[in-house]
């Protein structure tokens, strides 16, 4: 941070929080008050009470535990009722807010470019209008935040503090376990930490000159950080697989993995909307053949196994169009959020068409004027971040995606690592207002930002184009 600036201030982290709370508190139970929990948000409350009455003792976790684990304290102590799943939502959204401005704070060296950080976290429109029921992306999202703030600050004192350290690589361990078990496939960021540790170590072994301050660190302080953090990930997740080893169905976080991966991955998975099958069960499809094609492999005893193999069967089968999929599923990631909107056309037929439209213009421009900030920042990051923070919050974001890009996702799924990308649009809108009209003259003349805005449209219209015009079959 750089020290000539206005501090952030106590008076700051209260409003940011009072804030984000009152908002959320209107939008929970005033303009959403009457919209219930449904599909996800519905299946992880669900789940919540059934570990309070203690019925899942004795099955597994189709769904990813973690979302459920967040709710079971309020439960415990104020009941299950829906306004006590909306008030879940609210804290874990407020929480998300404040993680989110102390990554900035991290990550800038500019107070003001931080502070701006935490006021669009505070408002962002796709997370604000969902925070009336319980998916998993807020406590995916607070976890993996959590998880970070707390690595980078120990790897900033962990020359000063040297074994004191090994706690906080624990929690960090610890919350993203509790990442994994709401989103299994944050699997994909622990590998990247730990690809990272050994680099490091490696770096550190032949280039010490490269490491700065942690080349006077021991040797048994640095590997006593990754298995501190290793132990954290372990401990957090170790309870969910032993108990679905001990019910006879594998050492998996959920039962739904191997289902999730054969929906993205068979004959009858659309090409570019490939989340289509996962939104839907077998009865709903209307198409005859593909469920003939799929109830041999449900109804047999190792159901799970088939489908994992099956989808391995047919990408061995068919490369190129496994290959066509992953690259429209690294597309459809990034398309624009409407599953508050969704809700809207479902539940609130008498709004009409117009009301529809109006809340997508909320949810999917916020997240689209978003983007555009965040583009900006990415051309501009080394005017208040270092690169090593930079590529930091981009290896999050990616390592993340790298899943979806074989399974099955679509633009909901950004949800859970959005945060991260907050700061590049707090330091371009810092930028914008230090500069004015000075700060467009600087960015419109150069020639990548305005291919990687153009990019980005077209991904969007390409998106609107399969989510609401196109109606295909599902046969290929």
């Amino acid at each position: 941070m750089n020290a000539s600036e206005k501090p952030t201030t106590i008076a700051y982290w209260i409003a940011l929080a009072l804030t984000a709370l009152a908002v959320r508190i209107v939008v929970a139970f005033v303009v959403f008050g009457t919209i219930g929990q449904k599909s996800d948000a519905l299946a992880y409350a669900n789940q919540a009470r059934e570990m309070v009455s203690g019925s899942t003792r004795v099955h597994s976790y189709p769904w990813p535990p973690g979302r459920s684990f967040a709710l079971v304290p309020f439960f415990l102590v104020f009941g299950t009722s829906e306004p006590i799943v909306r008030a879940n939502a609210v804290v874990f959204d407020v929480g998300c807010v404040l993680m989110a401005a102390v990554l900035a704070h991290q990550v800038l060296r500019r107070r003001s470019a931080a502070r701006l950080t935490g006021w669009i976290a505070a408002f962002y429109p796709p997370t604000v209008m969902l925070s009336a029921w319980s998916y998993a992306e807020n406590v995916a999202l607070f976890a993996l935040l959590g998880a970070a703030c707390i690595a980078l600050a120990a790897i900033r004192t962990s020359a000063q503090n040297g074994w004191w350290s090994l706690g906080s690589w624990f929690l960090s361990g610890c919350l993203l376990g509790l990442m994994i078990l709401t989103r299994p496939s944050a699997f994909s960021i622990l590998g990247m930490v730990m690809v990272g540790w050994i680099g490091f170590l490696a770096v550190r072994r032949f280039r010490p000159d490269l490491v700065g301050a942690a080349a006077h660190v021991s040797w048994g302080g640095l590997l006593g950080t990754g298995l501190a953090f290793l132990l954290g990930v372990v401990g957090s997740i170790a309870p969910v697989i032993e108990h679905h080893a001990c019910l006879g169905v594998g050492w998996v976080v959920s039962t739904n993995s191997e289902v999730n991966f054969f929906l993205g991955n068979n004959p009858y998975t659309p090409h570019y909307k490939s989340w289509h099958l996962g939104q839907r069960r077998t009865k709903e499809t209307g198409i005859p053949e593909y469920e003939a094609y799929v109830a041999p492999l449900v109804n047999r005893p190792d159901a799970r196994s088939a489908l994992m193999h099956e989808a391995l069967r047919y990408i061995w089968e068919r490369p190129d169009i496994f290959v066509l999929r992953t690259m429209n599923r690294l597309r459809t990631f990034w398309g624009f959020d409407y599953p508050a909107s969704g809700r809207v056309m479902e539940d609130w037929p008498w709004c009409g068409a117009w009301g529809v439209l109006c809340s997508l213009a909320v949810e999917a421009g916020g997240y689209c004027l978003t983007m555009f900030w965040v583009i900006c920042g990415f051309f501009l990051f080394p005017r208040a971040m270092a690169t090593k923070h930079a590529l930091f919050l981009i290896a999050v974001v990616v390592a993340y995606q790298l899943p979806y890009m074989i399974a099955f996702g679509s633009g909901s799924y950004h949800g859970a690592v959005i945060a991260f990308l907050f700061p590049f649009a707090g330091l371009s809108l810092d930028e914008a207002r230090r500069e004015g009209t000075a700060f467009w003259s600087t960015i419109k003349g150069r020639k990548w930002f305005w291919i990687a805005v153009g990019f980005f449209i077209l991904v969007q219209l390409e998106y609107a184009y399969f989510v609401f015009a196109y109606h295909g079959s599902l046969r290929h």
